[in-house]
């Protein structure tokens, strides 16, 4: 008898099917994943993902010189609330340079909002990726809350933008009430 064990999966979460048999040496394995990212595996276990929500029949067919034994199982592939995440690219700009904030978010969210924000100034954003740029030397902090149907999730990154000015003469100087760093160095040939 072919068993494995199976349950309720996220949309987009990597799943792995365990074939709770006693794998045979003498005996082939084919699972069926109709609707997966992977539909065909010839292993004694299976992992795949599925994208869409529904439900899915797993099958796993097994195989020896005796016959064949097929099992299958329902799995329900459920959306479920988001779980906020990002990047930040250029998180260290010269005031009014380009900061890109990325999405990384999970489990299909259709509403984003930024909040970035030092102790003088909050922009606001609404959108799954941006760019931007601060115009105010500073160090921002930066909340992403995503949503969709199934529920609203927040992530928070303290320290997580470094605005400075920089010239030739001064060097880099960042300059914030609760941060502050200047480096001003003459360099000499001599």
């Amino acid at each position: 008898t072919t068993l494995f064990r199976s349950s309720y999966i996220a949309a987009g979460d990597h799943v792995s099917f365990i074939n709770a048999s006693t794998p045979l040496d003498d005996c082939t394995y084919e699972w069926t994943l109709v609707g997966a990212d992977n539909e065909t595996m010839r292993t004694v276990n299976a992992d795949a993902t599925y994208s869409a929500t529904g439900t899915y029949t797993v099958r796993l067919k097994a195989t020896n010189a005796a016959g064949s034994d097929t099992a299958e199982r329902q799995i329900e592939v459920v959306k479920v609330a988001p779980q906020a995440a990002f990047t930040i690219h250029n998180n260290v700009a010269i005031v009014g340079e380009d900061i890109e904030l990325v999405d990384q978010t999970r489990y299909e969210p259709d509403s984003w909002k930024w909040t970035i924000a030092s102790q003088q100034n909050t922009y606001l954003v609404n959108g799954q990726n941006t760019t931007l740029r601060i115009n105010e030397p500073g160090v921002y902090g930066v909340t992403l809350q995503a949503t969709n149907d199934k529920g609203t999730n927040t992530t928070s990154r303290s320290r997580a933008i470094y605005v400075c000015t920089a010239d030739g003469e001064t060097g880099l100087k960042f300059d914030d009430t609760d941060d502050e760093l200047s480096l001003n160095s003459q360099l000499s040939t001599q």
